[in-house]
């Protein structure tokens, strides 16, 4: 959606860069790229990241700077980040609001409703992991798109939803 956005402003030099955090990307995020590229021409590549292994104890920010180090980025950034998503995303927006200097964060104050009327309304491709929620027993705030795995993110249920719809769980 983020890349909706920038795809707007086709005058301004965006790079659009997808981490690819193999082997755990979820399969499912190739054809929601493949369907968006298809309808939108962007400045967009991808770079492939080794995900945080078992005992690294490396923070999400550094290896994230790490990886833009690596691929010769520029440390500005718009992400598609928000404060429903996490206290600590929470705490940012009401401390930093949409901007710091070193990125923008145009929908940090959407609803997950507000993410899902702007997809629908212009008919942009949603990813399958928002259907399934296991009968409507999880809420569409706490599914992961990507990536699969790994000790991060397995609270609110995410771990047995992994396994139930993507099989034995990839990565460390």
């Amino acid at each position: 959606m983020v890349a909706h956005l920038v795809a707007q402003l086709p005058d301004l030099p965006i790079r659009c860069v997808y981490f690819v955090h193999a082997p755990r990307d979820n399969p499912d995020c190739g054809a929601v790229r493949d369907a968006f590229l298809e309808r939108y021409t962007m400045n967009y590549v991808e770079h492939l990241v080794d995900p945080r292994q078992p005992g690294d104890k490396t923070s999400k920010t550094a290896r994230y700077r790490r990886w833009v180090n690596e691929a010769g980025l520029p440390h500005r950034r718009i992400t598609g980040i928000r404060g429903a998503e996490s206290r600590v995303r929470a705490d940012s927006e009401h401390t930093h609001g949409v901007a710091t200097e070193a990125s923008c964060r145009p929908i940090i104050s959407w609803s997950t409703a507000d993410v899902f009327a702007y997809l629908y309304t212009h008919g942009l491709p949603v990813h399958p992991a928002y259907a399934q929620s296991m009968g409507g027993a999880l809420d569409r705030e706490w599914l992961r798109v990507a990536p699969l795995g790994g000790s991060e993110g397995t609270g609110h249920g995410r771990a047995e939803w992994e396994r139930r719809y993507y099989g034995t769980r990839r990565g460390p």
